[in-house]
């Protein structure tokens, strides 16, 4: 009986304990609003004063935390600081410079099959399993659609096939070179772009199998970008793996639209 009187106890002091951290917070969480309410609810960016920043409460309460000597305000960033900030880290996925603005939204389809290749890309990317296949001439906006992709997603790798194949080499020299297959089979989502336009070499083909098969097996987004037909890359990634993508492919997409380098000319020298 002494037992289950000290456990009675013991519950009652821990629910007690509980109520008052519980009162505590909300409490604080009340004083935080309060203090907000005090503060501008927009500020304009230093960066571009033509933006504002906007007030937020995670922010705040993460810089009052910081701030053991009272509440400081925390601001989201404006929308052009945070467009710098997902730029700067889509580079830093491999996406080149004239890709970045790249989304599913700025995407201009030429005609009725081109729209529904948009809403092929859109299930692709919250399915986020197998490989999807773009090819058709240049300029019709495959790598436009494969870097919206990269964007959507969120993390991966984008490289041309040649740059894969120089980042390999890379290795054979220097062995400090960070390993071009464990950043391909690793990344959320893998963009190799451009296929069938390397040089090649003996090299080239266990690369790009031993990259592909792993993800294949692993069931990885992938997505594969190419001017040639299907035929030609096959050749490149070998008979094997093209075998194997007969039952990892989610669709194979054929761009038969206007090249969109015109209107691209503009953004590039923006």
């Amino acid at each position: 009986m002494n037992l289950e009187i000290e456990n009675s106890l013991k519950n009652l002091q821990m629910t007690s304990t509980l109520e008052r951290f519980k009162q505590t917070a909300e409490r604080a969480q009340q004083a935080r609003r309060a203090f907000m309410a005090t503060q501008p609810a927009v500020i304009p960016c230093r960066v571009h004063p033509d933006c504002q920043r906007r007030i937020d409460e995670e922010l705040t309460a993460r810089a009052t935390a910081r701030n053991i000597g009272g509440f400081e305000a925390g601001y989201v960033p404006c929308p052009k600081c945070l467009e710098a900030q997902q730029v700067e880290k889509l580079q830093a996925y491999g996406l080149p410079a004239n890709l970045t603005h790249a989304t599913f939204e700025n995407w201009i389809a030429d005609d009725q099959s081109e729209t529904e290749h948009l809403e092929v890309l859109k299930s692709f990317c919250k399915i986020q399993r197998g490989f999807l296949i773009l090819i058709g001439g240049y300029g019709t906006g495959k790598s436009h659609l494969a870097a919206a992709a990269l964007r959507t997603i969120g993390k991966g790798w984008f490289v041309k096939q040649s740059s894969l194949l120089v980042a390999l080499r890379q290795t054979y020299r220097d062995k400090a070179a960070f390993d071009p297959i464990d950043r391909a089979q690793s990344a959320r989502l893998f963009v190799l772009d451009d296929v069938g336009l390397s040089a090649g070499g003996r090299d080239e083909l266990p690369l790009l199998h031993e990259i592909l098969d792993y993800r294949h097996s692993e069931r990885m987004a992938t997505i594969i970008t190419s001017n040639f037909e299907w035929e030609s890359i096959s050749n490149v990634i070998g008979e094997r793996m093209a075998d194997r993508m007969r039952e990892s492919a989610f669709r194979l997409l054929k761009f038969t639209g206007t090249s969109h380098r015109r209107e691209a000319r503009e953004r590039y020298f923006d």
